[in-house]
């Protein structure tokens, strides 16, 4: 249970025995102005608990209206949030999916190397390929968890950094030379 319903329900419980034990005082009739109107024997008090109550109630509903609209928020928020994480990873294989590419290519002419086909040895060596390889693989996968630390970070109504906040997007990854 919420603390604000268990509130609600100890104030609507604490109002009925003030109720119960005030009865004769709460009944009791009294000359009730509302300015443009008169009552005459009416129970002020009842009325008064009356709306205690129901004012109590109101502020719960209040409530409930102000949690349910700050979860459609973050449903939303995490939803675009998934939406960015998905083009990350698509962005991410397509980089890699052109890297695979260049490597075959360069594995190819390095087998081939001279051998008939008129084709001359690239003269690269494949270890310093693959660390190349490893150097990208691993900048991708800093963009992508820099990239969400932002979000999350914007999420929570934190600042982003410089580099979200341009206006000119600029790429996270820098080629080595």
């Amino acid at each position: 249970m919420r603390v604000s319903t268990i509130f609600l329900v100890l104030v609507l419980i604490l109002l009925a025995i003030f109720g119960v034990l005030n009865h004769t005082s709460l009944t009791a009739p009294h000359t009730l102005n509302l300015g443009f109107v008169v009552f005459r024997e009416a129970p002020v008090g009842l009325y008064v608990l009356i709306t205690a109550a129901v004012l109590s109630v109101f502020f719960v509903l209040l409530d409930l209206f102000n949690d349910l609209r700050q979860k459609a928020e973050q449903g939303r928020v995490l939803r675009q949030l998934e939406s960015v994480r998905l083009q990350l990873e698509t962005g991410e294989n397509a980089r890699f999916e052109a890297l695979k590419g260049q490597l075959e290519r360069i594995t190819q002419l390095v087998s081939a190397g001279g051998r008939g086909n008129g084709t001359q040895g690239v003269g690269v060596d494949l270890s310093s390929v693959l660390s190349r390889i490893e150097t990208v693989r691993d900048e991708i996968a800093a963009d992508i968890a820099y990239s969400e630390d932002s979000i999350l970070r914007q999420m929570r109504g934190q600042d982003a950094p410089d580099e979200i906040r341009s206006s000119s997007p600029q790429p996270l990854l820098r080629k080595r030379g």
